[in-house]
């Protein structure tokens, strides 16, 4: 399980394919379970990209629950139920690289938008730890499947604390080792440090030390788990790269630009989840609320998403990071 959670975390998943005319998604009935599954579904003459590749017109066969065959000349095993895809398109299912999971809800609507794996960032251990016992038991077919570090790691008071829920905090390199051995031992498929003084957007708070922050780094990699940093500056950025994290949660936030980032990102193998919807918004220009009016899927929203999407930060910071990766509107 734990290699699997870690190959998540760089490639596509082919646990799921979704279909349909526009971002093609099969929407599941939310009770189906895994005994409801036809052991073998062939879906023909339909556009396939397989992340590679565009098949103009081919076939996937799917057996038991797994992919067995993608290709022009491909049979359908006897007894297989057929679907027929022509005008539609075939593609891997989506991987949805940081969000927060507040239920099993949240995973089912990510299902519907095409999104078959879901890596949290930070979510109630309890909340995540039932959503694994159903992944595990096969009944959490309806839904996309579910990555979790569970509870992150900050210093007393830093964020992730002002949510009104009560979480650890670690406070010296000596905590490592016994803070991270107990979030594995929760479920954690992988470690999220919170490495930010609210520097970048004028609201001071706590943040660990490097020294603090090179050890959980160690901890994690003596247990065999990647680490993940909410880094908020650029230089935030560079002393994860120093201490050996494995990827960035987002890019940074503050007025800032270096050119050989990404090249020493790619040096050091750290790879980066941008968020630039989050960077857009943060900077005071987001344009989400328009998908709350889209017709294509304000009927899949809930009323607490379209709330959300019509919310702004209570701050604002510069547009430098945003276009220093070539985000400029035009």
């Amino acid at each position: 399980m734990e290699k699997r959670n870690m190959k998540v975390l760089k490639s596509f998943s082919w646990r799921f394919f979704i279909f349909s005319v526009f971002l093609a998604y099969l929407v599941l009935p939310f009770e189906i379970t895994a005994k409801d599954v036809p052991k073998a579904t062939v879906i023909m003459n339909a556009q396939i990209f397989d992340g590679e590749r565009i098949i103009p017109k081919g076939t996937v066969v799917i057996e038991n629950g797994k992919i067995t065959a993608v290709g022009r000349k491909v049979k359908a095993p006897e007894g297989a139920e057929v679907l027929d895809g022509n005008g539609h398109t075939l593609l891997p299912g989506l991987i949805d690289a940081h969000v927060h999971v507040w239920d099993q809800q949240n995973l089912k609507q990510s299902l519907v938008f095409g999104v078959t794996t879901v890596i949290d960032m930070f979510m109630n251990v309890k909340t995540m730890t039932d959503i694994k016992k159903m992944q595990s038991s096969g009944s959490a077919n309806d839904r996309a499947y579910l990555v979790s570090p569970g509870t992150l790691i900050t210093a007393p008071g830093g964020h992730g604390t002002q949510y009104g829920v009560s979480i650890p905090t670690i406070t010296k390199p000596e905590e490592a080792q016994e803070f991270v051995d107990a979030r594995i031992a929760e479920g954690s498929d992988f470690i999220k440090i919170i490495y930010d003084d609210g520097s970048a957007y004028s609201v001071p708070r706590p943040t660990l030390d490097k020294a603090t922050l090179r050890a959980v780094i160690e901890a994690a990699h003596r247990r065999g788990k990647r680490v993940v940093v909410h880094a908020a500056t650029l230089q935030n950025c560079l002393d994860v790269f120093e201490a050996g994290g494995d990827g960035l949660a987002h890019l940074y936030f503050n007025d800032a630009f270096d050119p050989e980032f990404g090249r020493l990102a790619a040096q050091k193998k750290v790879f980066v989840i941008p968020t630039l919807s989050v960077l857009k918004a943060m900077s005071g220009t987001s344009e989400a609320s328009s998908l709350a009016e889209d017709p294509h899927s304000s009927s899949c929203l809930m009323p607490t998403d379209v709330q959300m999407l019509k919310q702004s930060f209570p701050f604002k910071t510069s547009r430098t990071a945003y276009e220093a990766v070539g985000c400029r509107d035009y």
